[in-house]
C-alpha cells in the first residue's frame, strides 16, 4: 500500500492540531482473487478480503469484475494480442485509528484534537466503480505477457469518525465525497511451468496515488 501525498493527509475541517491523518494502516494488503473464463471470450473474477486483522487495519472488502477478451494477431515477435474490456466495482469497510492513531493521542488540551486515551475506531468504505481497456501481447515463446491500458473510475468513499474524547464525547463526523477519476496501467507476467503465473503490476491514479501489484496465479486446465 503506497503512502499518500502529505497534501491530502492533513484534515482542514476537523483534527487540523493532529499532524497528519494515519490513512497508511498497514504496508502490504492480500486480495485472493478468483477468475471463471466463460465462452465468447467473458470472464468473471472474484476476491475477497477476510475481516483478519492486518497492521492497523481491520478490512472487510470484496470485489467483482466482468470482462470480455477479444483475441487479435500476432506481430513482430508476438505471437497474438488481446483487447480486454473489463468492468470492476469495490465494496466493504476498513476500519482503523485514522483520525487519531495512539501517537496522535494527548491528554493536555481538551479544545484540540484526539483528547483521550484510546486510538480512534474510524471506518473507510472505498466505493469504487469503473471501466478499463487493456491491450495485452504474448511472445512467441509463450513465457511472457506484457499490457498496458486505461480507464474510468468512479469514487463514491464514505468515512466515519469514530473517536470517544477522555471527557466521554464520542465524535461520529461523517464525510462523503463523490469522484471521478482516469486511471492507467501496465504490466508484465511470467508464465512458469505447472500452469503457474506470476505477475507484475503498476495502477495509478495520477491525481491521486499510484499502487504496485503483484500477484500469483494458477490456472486450471
Amino acid at each position: 500500500m503506497p503512502t499518500a501525498d502529505p497534501a491530502i493527509e492533513h484534515a482542514s475541517e476537523c483534527y487540523t492540531a493532529s499532524s497528519k491523518q494515519h490513512s497508511r494502516l498497514t504496508s502490504v494488503f492480500a486480495r485472493p482473487r478468483l477468475v471463471l473464463t466463460l465462452p465468447l471470450g467473458l470472464a468473471i473474477e472474484a476476491s475477497y478480503i477476510p475481516p483478519v486483522q492486518v497492521g492497523d487495519a481491520h478490512p472487510n472488502l470484496g470485489g467483482a469484475a466482468l470482462s470480455e477478451t477479444a483475441r487479435l494477431g500476432g506481430f513482430g515477435p508476438f505471437s497474438s494480442s488481446a483487447l480486454m474490456l473489463r468492468a470492476h466495482g469495490m465494496f466493504g469497510h476498513v476500519s482503523g485509528p485514522i483520525t487519531c492513531s495512539r501517537s496522535s493521542l494527548q491528554q493536555t488540551d481538551p479544545e484540540a484534537g484526539c483528547y483521550g486515551t484510546r486510538p480512534s475506531d474510524d471506518t473507510f468504505k472505498p466505493n469504487i466503480y469503473g471501466l478499463e481497456g487493456v491491450y495485452g501481447v504474448t511472445s512467441r515463446s509463450g513465457r511472457f505477457d506484457l499490457f498496458a491500458g486505461s480507464g474510468i473510475t468512479w469514487l463514491r468513499p464514505r468515512f466515519e469518525v469514530g473517536f470517544t474524547s477522555l471527557d466521554g464525547t464520542t465524535d461520529n463526523t461523517q464525510v462523503e465525497v463523490n469522484l471521478t477519476r482516469v486511471a492507467v496501467l501496465g504490466g508484465a507476467t511470467v508464465n512458469l511451468p505447472a500452469f503457474f503465473a506470476v505477475t507484475a503490476e503498476v495502477y495509478s491514479v495520477p491525481k491521486d496515488v499510484t499502487t504496485w501489484r503483484v500477484a500469483a496465479s494458477y490456472r486450471l486446465r
